[in-house]
């Protein structure tokens, strides 16, 4: 009886740990099913409006950055996406970080992000690290059924996410018009996707000299 209750109790924490593993996984991604991001570029906004994509796509456009805090920088991950009721000036937290802040609403939030445009980290023309700051007014929290703690991470601890208007991490990071990262429902083979990129979805244009 022993035997059988360690056991028993083995496949229960067994079953705990999968789900758990599951519920984590739908948390970070939801229903993704392809991703193309880009940790150093940037491709045109307009691909997600692409037929292979059939509407479903969702554009963002996400960066490292900061929250200063009480004497203290908090790494963050944020996110500009434009299909979120976010108002310009805004910002929402998932529940994470809005547990480590303890913000009132409508409290004010430093965010600190790099501005390097459209020049990638490293490039021999960026010579400094230089950083743009915004002062976002806090908008409530970001529930997790609302994709809240989406991550791309592939790690086991809750992320500290800020969510904010696509167009205004655009121009902060001056990057209008342009993202890094297309999620979308639909499963899609590295074939359909190179049919329908192009050089000029990541600004390229080919120019011959003579």
């Amino acid at each position: 009886m022993i035997t059988v209750a360690v056991i028993t109790g083995s496949l229960m924490v067994g079953e705990s740990v999968r789900a758990t593993l599951v519920q984590r996984v739908e948390e970070r991604l939801g229903d993704t099913e392809t991703i193309l991001f880009s940790r150093y570029a940037f491709f045109d906004k307009t691909l997600a409006d692409m037929a292979d994509f059939e509407g479903w796509a969702r554009a963002a456009l996400i960066s490292n950055g900061f929250i200063s805090e009480g004497g203290r920088l908090i790494p963050v991950m944020v996110w500009g996406m434009d299909n979120q009721d976010i108002p310009s000036g805004g910002a929402r937290l998932n529940p994470a970080l809005a547990s480590e802040l303890s913000l009132a609403n409508e409290s004010a939030i430093v965010l600190r992000l790099p501005a390097t445009g459209l020049i990638p980290t490293g490039s021999l023309f960026v010579t400094d690290n230089y950083t743009t700051s915004a002062r976002l007014t806090y908008k409530g929290v970001q529930a997790v059924a609302e994709g809240g703690n989406m991550n791309l991470k592939n790690e086991q601890t809750l992320p500290f996410n800020v969510f904010i208007n696509y167009t205004e991490l655009a121009s902060l990071l001056e990057v209008e018009g342009k993202i890094n990262l297309l999620l979308s429902p639909a499963h899609l083979s590295e074939e359909s996707i190179a049919s329908i990129w192009s050089p000029s979805q990541s600004g390229l244009k080919w120019r011959t000299r003579g």
